[in-house]
């Protein structure tokens, strides 16, 4: 009888701990590329900072996100290229990003914007100009924690948040 218990145990125990250590490989597995310092994945506007104010997007219905992805790329482009996805509050965005690192901070240089607009947000449009204006003069980044801080050349910063892949 004592034995059955034991092997009870030791049953419940094995179980337990095969599920502890696929909880723990399916969370590590989703922040990997995160926490390395890879832009890839995609990020929600959370302010912009300049040297006068601090500016929050006007709306909290429409969120403002970018998205960074590895790309098929004409020849002209290099290998360190990603492309530059997102949505503003009157519309969408495209284009592509130069960066001189794959690390948690460096280089940053935002290539031509093509912007698709809604005329129907159009109450937004200033907001939109302000950022996608401090976006397309990006110069360099960082990553700290959940946080991607892009600084422009007029030394605005762009703070986003990480949302995921």
């Amino acid at each position: 009888m004592k034995q059955s218990h034991t092997l009870l145990f030791l049953q419940l125990l094995g179980m337990l701990l095969c599920v502890v250590l696929a909880l723990f490989c399916f969370r590590s597995g989703t922040d990997e590329a995160h926490s390395e310092g890879v832009l890839t994945g995609k990020w929600r506007l959370i302010h912009l900072e300049d040297s006068m104010k601090v500016v929050v997007p006007p709306t909290s219905v429409v969120q403002i996100e970018l998205q960074f992805a590895d790309g098929n790329f004409t020849f002209q482009q290099n290998d360190a290229d990603k492309v530059l996805t997102g949505n503003i509050l009157s519309g969408d965005f495209t284009g592509t990003v130069e960066m001189n690192s794959k690390l948690k901070q460096g280089n940053l240089d935002v290539e031509e914007l093509h912007v698709t607009e809604n005329i129907l947000l159009e109450r937004y449009k200033n907001f939109d100009d302000y950022y996608l204006q401090q976006l397309a003069r990006a110069s360099s980044y960082c990553i700290e924690k959940d946080k991607l801080i892009i600084t422009s050349r007029d030394k605005a910063n762009l703070v986003y948040a990480w949302v995921g892949e």
